[in-house]
């Protein structure tokens, strides 16, 4: 397996789990604070919630998945190593009428770039990682063999146009 292949693999499963938190954040940001709503509406303003954390989330990706027309959706809430709620929501297919289940495979496409930026970012906010820091500094232990030539490319560069990358 080249290089490259390698170090895209390590950021794409990077970039999952940021996406995953990424799309839970507005439902566990809900759950520890007051709705803002309810002052804006008034005091008899009442929000759909479900019975569990987890008709919660559904009520959440529903709301997602009909603004958007997706087929369908699905998510998990981990927090402290736990699963704190999870759902799905829509049909198997387009038009169809099988719903959708938790246990059913998604195909998570296109998302590395921006999964890996949202993880590089928040571990920016914890300082553990910089935008400049390079590849070599985050995966020299890692990759011992890694090509040199990525050695000195900085994570910022990596998210960038491919050609910004041709060279390397």
């Amino acid at each position: 397996m080249s290089r490259t292949i390698k170090i895209s693999i390590m950021l794409a499963v990077l970039l999952v789990a940021v996406f995953v938190v990424v799309q839970a954040a507005p439902w566990l940001w809900m759950q520890i604070r007051p709705d803002p709503a309810a002052k804006v509406i008034g005091a008899g303003f009442q929000p759909r919630h479900g019975e569990s954390p987890d008709q919660d989330l559904a009520i959440l990706l529903e709301g997602i998945r009909s603004r958007h027309n997706l087929p369908a959706l699905a998510a998990a809430a981990i927090g402290g190593g736990k699963v704190i709620a999870m759902a799905a929501v829509g049909a198997r297919r387009a038009g169809g009428a099988e719903a959708v289940t938790v246990d059913d495979r998604f195909h998570l496409g296109s998302d590395t770039k921006a999964m890996t930026a949202t993880l590089i970012a928040i571990l920016g906010t914890e300082g553990k990682l910089s935008w400049s820091a390079t590849v070599g500094e985050v995966f020299g232990e890692t990759i011992k063999d890694m090509d040199a030539a990525w050695r000195p490319v900085t994570l910022s560069s990596c998210f960038v146009t491919g050609e910004a990358l041709r060279g390397i």
